[in-house]
């Protein structure tokens, strides 16, 4: 089994408020991650935790055709973001958090008609790939939500910033469509 869900969505200033259930989000123009309160359901294990859910959505949407191996990149719940870097091609990007953070990684290997998850303790859940990239889906597209129900973003002044979030949802319009 694999579920995620999200709720509690806000800015990377609102943060701290997340913790607050009655308190709602400040909108910000000049914010470009999302943050939220993620559950995230694997087998008979659970996790909560804050997390960076844009960067969770888009490496969710990347593990759709390719490996996650634990370790090897951002976490798949990251707790903050540090930079957003576009490929030469302006269609991908590598996010890199900020270290020493709190985040939480498990692995996922594609294997013919199911998506192992494997976790920290070596234990593995096999789930049916129909039902991966549906939950997967429904994940990202309630974060890309978020984004069309919040104000329009202001384009960065920065440079690298705007490059990389221009990149970022380049990347996400063109692995949503798949």
């Amino acid at each position: 089994m694999f579920r995620i869900d999200v709720d509690k969505l806000c800015w990377k200033q609102s943060k701290n408020f997340l913790k607050k259930s009655t308190t709602k989000f400040k909108d910000d123009e000049n914010e470009y991650i999302a943050y939220g309160f993620v559950t995230v359901q694997i087998g008979k294990t659970t996790y909560e935790c804050n997390a960076a859910v844009a960067s969770t959505a888009l490496y969710l949407l990347k593990s759709l055709m390719r490996d996650h191996i634990e370790g090897s990149e951002i976490a798949m719940l990251p707790s903050s973001i540090r930079a957003i870097i576009p490929d030469d091609d302006m269609q991908t990007v590598k996010i890199r958090s900020e270290a020493g953070s709190e985040s939480i990684d498990w692995s996922i290997v594609h294997k013919p008609g199911n998506v192992e998850l494997v976790l920290d303790d070596c234990s593995i859940e096999k789930v049916p790939a129909g039902e991966y990239h549906k939950e997967v889906i429904a994940f990202a597209s309630k974060i890309e939500q978020f984004y069309n129900d919040c104000a329009p973003k202001a384009v960065p002044e920065d440079e690298s910033l705007r490059l990389g979030y221009e990149a970022f949802w380049n990347e996400w319009r063109r692995r949503i469509a798949r």
